[in-house]
């Protein structure tokens, strides 16, 4: 006999699949292990459990891991309570879509509450869902949609 089969294992001791030691060319009866391996044959791994190699001999485990799936896809709702761009950011998409005075106008009105004028003028970033980003969109006659579509042209931006 060449070679026989042996068990090759990952960091943590767990089998990860059959592997082929071959025999020495130097000494006979002696086969060289790969790195990694234990020399003994593989387990019989059991669908649901996985084999581990410790102190000489396997222990089966259950297979907690999740089969691979596609994480479900994100919701309008999700997208928005995490959308947030910088002020300059902000204020460059304003200006490319050709809103950037009106906000300037809207923001400067007495009428507009005093919280919206000093988060405007103070804030480093705009947050898709604050109160003053809603009723700046709102006060522009702009849709949902149409702040969404600012907020990710903003995001694309760079300074």
């Amino acid at each position: 006999m060449t070679h026989k089969i042996v068990s090759q294992l990952d960091d943590a001791g767990y089998f990860v699949g059959a592997a082929v030691a071959d025999q020495s060319p130097l000494e006979p009866g002696v086969f060289l292990i790969p790195g990694g391996c234990v020399d003994v044959a593989p387990p019989a791994v059991q669908s649901g459990t996985r084999a581990r190699w410790v102190m000489g001999g396997w222990q089966f485990e259950s297979d907690a891991t999740e089969p691979d799936t596609e994480p479900a896809p994100e919701t309008i709702e999700q997208w928005r309570s995490r959308a947030v761009v910088s002020r300059f950011q902000a204020r460059a998409a304003l200006h490319e879509a050709g809103k950037l005075a009106e906000v300037e106008a809207l923001m400067s009105a007495d009428t507009t509450p005093v919280l919206a004028r000093l988060a405007w003028q103070d804030a480093q970033e705009f947050r898709r869902t604050s109160p003053t980003v809603v009723s700046m969109g709102e006060a522009l006659g702009l849709a949902p949609e149409d702040l969404d579509a600012l907020f990710r042209a903003a995001s694309l931006i760079e300074a």
